[in-house]
């Protein structure tokens, strides 16, 4: 990985903190009380599991507790680390009740619906993302008295 952690996350990387399980632990902690630095390289780090291997990773991100963090990212993290939050989000989210409900509850779907309204153009395609993924009758609820019409309407036109 590099310095701030933008780059896919290697065997290598994960066999240096002695596996798996170790690794999302890390990066979840530094997710949640990491420097402003070390939450935008955890982010890319789960986003970057997330989407390696056609989601293999998907269970144990869940299990090892990253969704509340990446939350809590969507309101305090820098552009960065609120375009890998939602994304990572979208990804762990897809398919999965349990994840969409826990995004719910924690309040997920305003911050990411403020993000969709006045995130910059990647952080925007990452909101739509985790939006599309919550597509439950809770999420839709949210997102839609959240504002997200709207916003979604303007990126279609481009």
């Amino acid at each position: 990985m590099g310095k701030t952690g933008v780059a896919r996350v290697t065997d290598k990387d994960i066999a240096k903190a002695g596996g798996l399980e170790a690794f999302l632990k890390q990066q979840v902690k530094k997710a949640a009380d990491g420097t402003d630095l070390e939450k935008e390289g955890a982010a890319a780090a789960l986003k970057s599991l997330a989407t390696q291997n056609h989601g293999e990773n998907v269970e144990a991100l869940a299990k090892a507790g990253a969704v509340r963090p990446l939350v809590a990212l969507l309101v305090n993290g820098s552009a960065n680390a609120q375009s890998s939050a939602c994304g990572c989000l979208a990804v762990v989210a897809h398919g999965r009740d349990d994840v969409q409900e826990a995004i719910c509850d924690g309040g997920g779907v305003p911050s990411i619906v403020r993000l969709l309204r006045m995130g910059g153009a990647a952080v925007q395609e990452q909101a739509a993302a985790a939006l599309a993924a919550l597509h439950t009758d809770k999420g839709d609820a949210a997102a839609i008295k959240g504002g997200c019409i709207g916003p979604l309407v303007a990126m279609l036109k481009g």
